[in-house]
């Protein structure tokens, strides 16, 4: 009787393990957690509500009672005395409980503004000295920022040309022409020597440099830099300007190849003549979102039958993210379509105010638009 009774074990033990994929293929539970998980239960009777897919468990309860009552129901017809019988079972469960899973899954801070693209594709990865260094792209704000294009050596030649900068502290690489990001991330190694401390009164807050403040004043203080004060504006300027004056000073331990060459980044401080505020950077986009701003143009969600809109194209994909659930990889040819095209009609409508709000911007637009015709 006891082989037939290890049988039958086995059996329900594999015909609950592939119930349980089925349920849970929609939240991607792998099997060998579902083996884990049943011999847990076989051996301790308890289950940890942690290891539970999202799809199971509102009805946890209900599952645990009826896997419980299968396999006590099974282990009671055991004999008790036939010492191999249990010796085999509980090899079974041991094989069971010793696959393991092991995935590592990195989650990047929402508080944070500035997005750190990781290139995973091996096509993009560009081959260094290092080969565990890792590629950031920081050229943009946006979710679909063009990936970094490979490089054959690391001279500064071709450093420059293709606009990826290694690290030589952490062997990170970053792309893009923006002096400002290269600083924020020798701000990550230099930062507990040039904090900028926070200056509303009563708060002792110090930031590793002046993005980071603008995101404190932002959450903790409920405070844009539009809702700022003149005072508390120049304040807020003139902080994170001595802040990334003391950084370049460091610019050369971690970006040698780089410092030579500095004169000929891109960088560029743009002043709105209506409310003063000032921009760093060298992309449009980001003028034009500042000019969305002040003439109310708002994109619409592209999800059928929602109708929140928005002030800026990356606060719409804010939006998809935290309310949808959605990135615009995951949007479908339709939805993807609109969402490009009302991207597209709020960049046109901002360009349309740029030489109000930014006339050297305007002349520099003029100027390229020249160049491209002729």
């Amino acid at each position: 009787m006891v082989p037939v009774v290890k049988f039958r074990l086995v059996l329900l033990l594999l015909i609950l393990c592939i119930s349980t994929k089925i349920m849970a293929e929609e939240d991607d539970f792998c099997t060998l957690e579902v083996l884990e998980l049943l011999a847990e239960v076989a051996t301790r009777g308890t289950m940890d509500d942690r290891k539970v897919p999202k799809i199971m468990r509102d009805s946890a309860k209900h599952y645990r009672r009826h896997l419980l009552d299968q396999l006590k129901g099974q282990l009671e017809e055991v004999d008790q005395s036939d010492s191999n019988a249990l010796e085999e079972i509980n090899k079974t469960v041991a094989a069971l409980a010793g696959a393991q899973v092991n995935q590592e899954i990195c989650e990047i801070d929402d508080d944070e503004e500035t997005r750190l693209d990781q290139i995973s594709d091996q096509n993009d990865v560009m081959d260094m000295e290092d080969d565990s260094a890792e590629v950031i792209t920081i050229e943009s704000d946006d979710e679909d920022t063009q990936r970094g294009q490979s490089a054959e050596t690391t001279t500064p030649t071709a450093e420059f040309r293709s606009g990826l900068w290694q690290c030589q502290r952490c062997k990170i690489i970053l792309k893009g022409y923006h002096k400002e990001n290269l600083l924020r991330h020798v701000g990550s190694h230099e930062g507990s020597t040039h904090r900028i401390a926070c200056f509303i009164e009563g708060c002792r807050t110090k930031c590793k440099w002046g993005h980071a403040l603008r995101a404190h004043l932002r959450h903790e203080h409920k405070l844009s830099a539009r809702n700022l004060t003149a005072e508390q504006r120049d304040r807020l300027i003139e902080k994170e300007r001595i802040s990334y004056e003391k950084l370049e000073l460091s610019l050369h331990k971690y970006f040698p190849f780089l410092s030579s060459r500095v004169d000929k980044l891109v960088e560029r401080l743009w002043q709105c003549q209506v409310c003063q505020k000032q921009l760093i950077g060298t992309h449009e986009h980001n003028l034009l979102k500042h000019i969305g701003t002040h003439e109310n143009i708002f994109s619409r969600c592209p999800i059928a039958g929602c109708a929140e809109t928005c002030r800026t194209t990356s606060g719409l994909r804010n939006h998809l993210k935290n309310n949808h659930r959605l990135r615009a990889a995951d949007l479908s040819a339709e939805q993807h379509g609109r969402l490009l095209k009302d991207e597209r009609k709020f960049y046109e409508s901002a360009r349309n105010h740029l030489a109000r709000y930014f006339p050297s911007g305007a002349k520099l637009q003029q100027q390229a638009d020249h160049e491209a015709s002729t």
